[in-house]
């Protein structure tokens, strides 16, 4: 992975179409693009969260065992980031087929009809969103949960990008595409054209409210939700993007600030692509990974010496999960951001053999992180694939060959 590969949270704004490795390696890998094999112990990914009961070792203090979730690929559109959930299922994609990763395997989801299905999102009921097309290629929003599919409803073009454990009543929210526009065309240009931000509800998908700010633009783009029913997304006005923050579903929309140094008309001056339960937001301007913790302050640019880098995920604890290039032209490299430091992924691995991990997409709670990496094996040739991290507390111990039960230091 290049850092010209960091660019894919920008390139959402645009809408195109957002066991233990050890010294030895594992055994043969799938074919490019198929799941991997059992690397992990039984995981009930649609039981209740399980509660934190420990402190999650701090990412200065952990070291990681990286496991092999399979090999992808990357020359089409289904190449998107990885998520995780609180009991450690991860939702990933290739070859525009959508798998979930629990008890040990990866199961397909299946699709609605036109056999393309991309996973965007998971919550910690094991419920995966994201994007199917139907029998008439048309791309529907989906929900999949117990081996079922469902079209979330609503007209036209349909993609849902993020759904909440609030136990209160889950919300997920998404994009729509207008009328006759599909969404792998340019649309930046035009706002008529561009995706607005929905909610799903019963079979319909129902416009996120208008912020009152740029009547051209409405209704703004949706991109994350957290388990309070807070929402980040952009609301489009021809070249210029502004970040925004809805509260609690029923809230005035709040404007992020621009990151400093940043103008407006031009690029998006801050894209937000996560929040945690705190409100605090990850995301990023034209260059750089950045947080908002308070939407008075500008947004803090987490490390001002890399060339270029990206910001995915955000956990409960604040640490931010990412991408990052100490130079233009060098393979990016994984980090996590504990508050103060951005930390290479790839200098904590207790068992780093064969792995160059490239990018880290999502966190959760226990300081799992689940990304993708280009790996070797036993195989001569590269690959890239996704991983799952386990943080340890003792660094000299080996990794176990099966994958620890949840909160279960090693």
């Amino acid at each position: 992975m290049k850092s010209a590969r960091i660019g894919l949270v920008i390139g959402l704004v645009a809408f195109g179409p957002v066991g233990c490795v050890n010294s030895a390696g594992p055994a043969p890998g799938p074919a490019k693009g198929e799941p991997g094999g059992v690397v992990a112990p039984p995981v009930d990914a649609t039981a209740n969260p399980a509660p934190v009961s420990t402190a999650p070792i701090p990412p200065a203090q952990a070291r990681y065992c990286v496991y092999d979730i399979g090999a992808v690929d990357t020359s089409d559109e289904g190449y998107e980031p990885v998520h995780i959930n609180q009991q450690g299922a991860v939702a990933w994609s290739s070859r525009s087929r959508a798998f979930l990763y629990k008890n040990g395997t990866s199961v397909a989801l299946g699709d609605l009809g036109g056999h393309q299905t991309i996973a965007k999102a998971i919550n910690d009921g094991g419920v995966v969103v994201g994007k199917s097309l139907d029998k008439n290629r048309r791309w529907r929003a989906f929900s999949w949960s117990g081996g079922q599919m469902q079209d979330l409803g609503g007209p036209d073009q349909q993609e849902a990008l993020g759904i909440n454990s609030n136990p209160q009543g889950v919300t997920i929210i998404g994009i729509q595409a207008p009328p006759n526009v599909r969404f792998n065309q340019d649309m930046s240009a035009n706002p008529a054209l561009a995706p607005f931000g929905v909610r799903y509800d019963h079979g319909q998908a129902i416009p996120l409210p208008d912020p009152k700010q740029v009547p051209a633009r409405p209704h703004p783009l949706a991109f994350a939700i957290n388990d309070k029913g807070s929402v980040v997304g952009l609301l489009l006005n021809g070249g210029s993007s502004t970040g925004l923050f809805w509260r609690d579903l029923q809230n005035p929309w709040t404007t992020i600030r621009a990151v400093p140094g940043q103008s407006i008309p031009g690029p998006p001056p801050f894209v937000p692509v996560a929040l945690n339960s705190a409100n605090r937001v990850a995301g990023n301007d034209t260059v750089h990974a950045a947080v908002s913790a308070d939407f008075v302050n500008a947004p803090t640019i987490l490390d001002p010496g890399s060339s270029t880098s990206a910001a995915y995920a955000i956990n409960g604890h604040g640490w931010i999960v990412g991408a990052a290039s100490p130079s233009a032209g060098l393979t990016s490299h994984a980090f996590i951001y504990d508050g103060t430091t951005m930390i290479d992924l790839n200098t904590k691995l207790v068992n780093p053999s064969g792995w160059s991990l490239e990018a880290a997409y999502a966190i959760n709670d226990f300081g799992q992180i689940a990304g993708r990496g280009s790996f070797s094996g036993a195989s001569p040739n590269v690959e890239e694939h996704v991983f799952l991290l386990v943080p340890k507390k003792v660094a000299l111990t080996p990794c176990e060959e099966r994958r620890p039960e949840l909160g279960v230091s090693q």
